[in-house]
């Protein structure tokens, strides 16, 4: 039993793209990057989840759990939401936060715990990230989805964090030019047309990361990860909408609204 629940460990980090060898993802606060570092390794990780006296959801799967959009998507997810804790950032604490979490045979994210912690604030915000998850592709098993618990490493750098901060984007621009300030914040959009906001001063709040968003009201903004834009009929290509079956409300932090 113990053999066959480290084996569904290992193969769910190896699918999920966060480990690959001895290597593992550097997933880090404000990092551009998607960096391979020999700080932890698989069976490190593997060895700390077959630890949880909790781990009541390693499944035999032939398909692991799948973030929308694949682990290059995830990667940018995290990147994009993770906020650094003030506490933790006026202290200069850094390092690495181990969290597991279930992803349900509906594709909900659930259970979340930490594997290994650094710092109360980090840990936290490890927590909150994860909670914030939008719905995955379930793993299965035989054809039908199961229940399956997925462990993720997520450094926390007081530099990247820094780095991230200072950079600003063009405003996003809609049928009608550059988009304005409504509720207090304004769309802004990167090199790769993701979509996010930046406040009355032009400082960033929500890095770029929507593939379509609307403007905020009453402190929420209705966005989604994926979609496309379709022109109005018998607009003449003037105006223009967009469709998706993914949304969902943010806060003004970015976090997603239950």
């Amino acid at each position: 039993m113990v053999m066959l629940r480290l084996r569904n460990i290992l193969f769910a980090i190896l699918a999920l793209s966060i480990c690959a060898c001895s290597k593992t993802y550097r997933v880090a606060v404000g990092s551009q990057r998607e960096d391979m570092t020999q700080n932890i390794s698989v069976s490190e990780i593997a060895s700390e989840a077959a630890s949880d006296e909790n781990s009541d959801a390693f499944v035999e799967h032939e398909s692991t759990p799948e973030f929308p959009g694949g682990p290059s998507a995830m990667l940018r997810y995290i990147h994009d939401n993770l906020k650094y804790p003030k506490e933790a950032y006026d202290n200069k604490i850094q390092g690495r936060v181990v969290v597991s979490f279930l992803v349900s045979k509906t594709g909900e994210v659930d259970s979340i715990r930490i594997v290994r912690g650094k710092d109360p604030t980090l840990d936290a915000e490890a927590l909150r990230l994860v909670s914030g998850f939008p719905r995955f592709l379930p793993g299965k098993y035989d054809d039908t989805p199961v229940d399956t618990r997925l462990v993720l490493p997520v450094v926390f750098r007081i530099s990247d964090y820094d780095e991230r901060q200072r950079k600003t984007y063009p405003a996003y621009q809609f049928d009608n030019g550059d988009d304005y300030v409504e509720d207090g914040m304004q769309r802004i959009i990167d090199e790769n047309g993701r979509i996010g906001y930046a406040d009355e001063s032009g400082r960033t709040v929500i890095t770029p990361r929507f593939k379509c968003a609307f403007p905020f009201e009453n402190g929420k903004a209705k966005v989604a990860d994926y979609g496309e834009i379709k022109e109005v009929p018998g607009s003449g290509g003037e105006y223009h909408y967009w469709e998706s079956d993914g949304w969902y409300y943010i806060d003004k932090t970015g976090r997603k609204i239950e």
